[in-house]
C-alpha cells in the first residue's frame, strides 16, 4: 500500500478535504505569537490535583501549599511530555503519509499535517518549561509510535495516529483545560486543539478509501490492531510513573500511597460543575469515537469497543452530519472558564 509515486492527475480534486485546506489555511499560528513572558500564578495548576484526586492522600494535604501547587505542575509537566514525544512522533508520520497516500489533496494535507506538528513540538516543548523538566517517553507510546513509524500499510498509520494518538490528545487538552488556569496554558492549548481536530477529520474522511482497497487478510489485521489500541492507548501512564514526580519534589511517593484514603461526600475531588463537565465531556467523546469508527468501515473495531466499556453501539450514530465532524469536534467547543 504504502509508495513513493507521484500524484499527476491534477484535475481530480477531493471536495472534503479541499476545504480542510482552506480551514487550515484560515486557522494557522505562529508559535511566536504566544507572550510567554506571561508569569504562572500560585495556584494555576493546583486544580489538577482534583482531578487526580491526589488530595485524598493525607500525606500530600499536609504539605504546604507551594509544594502541592509543584506536584500539580509536575503532573502536568509528565502528562504533556508523554503529548510531546506523541507530537514529534506524528510530525514524522505525517511526513511519511505524504508518500504513502495515492491523491494529490491527501498529499497536500499530510505536507500541512507535518508543519502543524512541528509547531506543536516547538509549542508544548516552551510550555513544560513554565511547569518542570520534560520527562523519558513512556514504554507503550514508544512501542505504539515504533510501529507506527514502520509500518507500511497507510490505513494503519492513519488509523493509529488520526483516529487515535490525535483523538486521545484532543480529549487529554480538553480534560486539562476543566482545571488549569494559566492563561497562556490555554492559549496554547485551544491553539493546537483547532489543528489537531482537522487532523483527525482528514483521518475520518480519507481512511475509508483505504479500508475500502484492503484485502481480507489486510481487514483483518487493521481490526485487530484497532481494537488493540482501543484497549491500550487510552491509559498510556500508570501510576507508578508518577513516582519520579515525588522523588522530582522530594516526597515519598510510598506514603502518598499509603495514606489514599477513599473517595468523600465530604472532600470532593471535583466541583458539581466540574464533575458534569468531565462527564458529558466522556459521554459525547465516546459517542463521537464510535460514530467515527462506524463511519470509516470499522464497526467491527466499534462493537468490541462498546462491548469492551459494556455498553451497545447505536448504529444510527452513522446519521451524524459528517459536516460537523469536518471543522471541529462536536465535543471541541471554545474553552469555558473552569469549574464554571
Amino acid at each position: 500500500m504504502a509508495g513513493t509515486s507521484l500524484a499527476l492527475d491534477y484535475a481530480q480534486p477531493i471536495p472534503s478535504l479541499q476545504r480542510l485546506l482552506q480551514i487550515s489555511q484560515r486557522t494557522q499560528w505562529n508559535v511566536d505569537q504566544i507572550d510567554w513572558t506571561r508569569g504562572v500564578s500560585d495556584s494555576d495548576y493546583l486544580p489538577i490535583l482534583g482531578w487526580h484526586g491526589a488530595l485524598r492522600s493525607a500525606y500530600l494535604r499536609a504539605q504546604p501549599h507551594g509544594k502541592q501547587e509543584q506536584v500539580a505542575r509536575l503532573f502536568v509537566a509528565y502528562e504533556f511530555s508523554q503529548i510531546l514525544h506523541g507530537e514529534q512522533g506524528a510530525m514524522m508520520l505525517a511526513g511519511q503519509l505524504i508518500n504513502s497516500v495515492d491523491d494529490l489533496d491527501a498529499k497536500l494535507f499530510a505536507a500541512t499535517q507535518a508543519k502543524d506538528e512541528a509547531r506543536h513540538v516547538g509549542a508544548v516543548r516552551s510550555l513544560i518549561g513554565r511547569m518542570g523538566p520534560i520527562y523519558p517517553i513512556g514504554a507503550l507510546l514508544k512501542q505504539t509510535l515504533d510501529a507506527l513509524l514502520v509500518c507500511d500499510l497507510w490505513p494503519k498509520q492513519v488509523l493509529g495516529l488520526q483516529l487515535f494518538l490525535e483523538a486521545r490528545a484532543l480529549l487529554s487538552f480538553r480534560e486539562h483545560s476543566l482545571f488549569v488556569t494559566d492563561p497562556v496554558f490555554r492559549e496554547v492549548v485551544g491553539n493546537i486543539e483547532r489543528d489537531e481536530s482537522q487532523h483527525v477529520a482528514f483521518g475520518i474522511q480519507h481512511l475509508k478509501t483505504g479500508i475500502d482497497a484492503l484485502t481480507a487478510e489486510q481487514r483483518k489485521e487493521l481490526v485487530s490492531y484497532g481494537t488493540w489500541l482501543d484497549r491500550h492507548l487510552w491509559t498510556l501512564i500508570r501510576a507508578e510513573d508518577y513516582r519520579m514526580i515525588f522523588e522530582e519534589c522530594d516526597l515519598d511517593y510510598d506514603e502518598y500511597l499509603l495514606t489514599m484514603g477513599p473517595p468523600s461526600k465530604l472532600r470532593p475531588d471535583m466541583t458539581p460543575a466540574q464533575k458534569k463537565s468531565n462527564d458529558l465531556m466522556y459521554q459525547t467523546f465516546e459517542r463521537w469515537f464510535f460514530s467515527s469508527l462506524l463511519r470509516v468501515g470499522l464497526s467491527e473495531v466499534a462493537h468490541q469497543a462498546a462491548a469492551d466499556r459494556q455498553r451497545p453501539v447505536d448504529d444510527t450514530l452513522l446519521t451524524m452530519d459528517p459536516a460537523a465532524i469536518a471543522e471541529v469536534l462536536p465535543w471541541a467547543k471554545p474553552l469555558a472558564d473552569p469549574g464554571g
